[in-house]
């Protein structure tokens, strides 16, 4: 009877030594496999401790997970078990975070943290060009490669079909934004070229978006003057790209009413290729600079007409209107300053010599500030508006 107590005891003692000993699952969170650009295996230990257990992978955009997979066995052994987990449906080019968790019937292990980053295209930005020539420019951007070995290039061509191609580049396999540029050739000068970057990696290919650019002229024109009153003269200047010193610059002309570019006058360039030309229109005058058959951007010289305006006897004053056509029966106006404002006086249509004549009985006693001015409706095509001197006048 004696020896049956005792042997229960023992094995009472026995059971309540096995049960304390039970412990939760062990769990331990490995790198993620077979990462794409939307999808990913995540791997880890379990180790069950003697009890059966059941796993579970837990994921997400940050470390709230928000998303589990299928629970799965480990059985109950006491040995580390190897498991894994397929997860799809991600977001490319994403971070995500994600953990082991493991339970048995004495509690809940929850490995670490861990992250990856899904497989993602590339990430493009074009950047205008620089270092232009009329020849040549430096076309630059940035690249992303997101994780994955990427090439890059641009497509360039005068139109949005391109038809060229700058030769392929590496962008690496890491993460941000790294500078790329390449130098295009042999371009035409005064054209205009569109241009885009494309890179390319397992996870796809990337084209950005359009952009545009214009070579410079093979010569370059421009004038000290928008204007000028008939009968004086306004110098045009310019620079030939890469010009020696000695290069023939031909000077073309188009006077208002005139149909085409003329050849006008010739020029040699300078040092640094630069040249220059005093002109003299007569009438509104379009110009243009050419070399090796390559013309410069046409400027344009408006001209007003020549408007005097004297004192002469009789208190009386004299303005005459003059330019490379005649301004018979045009009508001008003698005007006074007023408070910061021309104000017109009286008008008067000019005689057969396009002069005419006005009585300083017209103005006011005092001093006054006059002039003659005839409107660009009055001085007719090819001419801006014309204005005479000021003059002071006591009366």
């Amino acid at each position: 009877m004696k020896k049956a107590l005792f042997a229960a005891a023992l094995l009472a003692l026995a059971l309540v030594g096995s049960a304390s000993a039970a412990t939760a699952p062990s769990v331990a969170t490995a790198p993620a496999s077979s990462i794409g650009t939307g999808g990913a295996t995540l791997q880890g230990t379990v180790t069950p401790n003697g009890q059966s257990t059941s796993w579970w992978f837990e994921y997400g955009p940050n470390t709230g997970y928000g998303v589990k997979t299928t629970t799965h066995n480990a059985g109950s052994g006491t040995n580390p078990v190897n498991v894994s987990a397929a997860i799809s449906k991600l977001a490319a080019g994403t971070m995500y975070h994600y953990r082991l968790v493991a339970s048995n019937a004495t509690g809940t292990s929850y490995a670490g943290d861990q992250s990856f980053v899904t497989l993602g295209a590339p990430g493009l930005q074009t950047n205008q060009p620089q270092s232009m020539t009329a020849t040549s420019a430096l076309l630059t951007g940035s690249v992303d490669p997101r994780g994955s070995a990427t090439t890059w290039h641009f497509d360039y061509g005068t139109t949005t079909a391109y038809g060229l191609t700058t030769p392929p580049h590496s962008a690496g396999s890491g993460f941000g934004a790294q500078p790329v540029g390449a130098t295009i050739s042999n371009l035409t000068p005064g054209a205009t070229y569109h241009f885009r970057l494309v890179a390319s990696s397992k996870a796809g290919t990337t084209y950005d978006g359009d952009m545009s650019f214009a070579t410079p002229a093979a010569i370059t024109i421009g004038k000290t003057a928008l204007r000028v009153v008939a009968g004086q003269y306004v110098m045009i200047r310019g620079t030939v790209f890469g010009g020696a010193t000695g290069t023939q610059v031909t000077i073309l002309s188009q006077p208002f009413g005139e149909g085409t570019l003329t050849p006008l006058a010739t020029v040699l360039t300078g040092a640094g290729g630069s040249w220059s030309y005093l002109a003299h229109p007569r009438i509104a005058t379009t110009y243009a600079a050419q070399v090796t058959g390559a013309n410069s951007t046409p400027i344009t010289i408006g001209v007003q007409p020549h408007v005097s305006l004297l004192l002469i006897t009789g208190a009386r004053f004299s303005t005459r209107v003059t330019a490379a056509t005649s301004f018979a029966g045009k009508v001008v106006q003698f005007q006074r300053l007023v408070d910061g404002r021309w104000v017109t006086v009286k008008r008067q249509r000019l005689d057969a010599s396009g002069v005419a004549v006005f009585r300083a009985a017209l103005l006011p006693q005092g001093h006054s500030t006059i002039r003659v001015a005839i409107s660009v409706n009055q001085a007719g095509p090819g001419y801006l508006a014309g204005f005479s001197r000021t003059l002071g006048y006591t009366r």
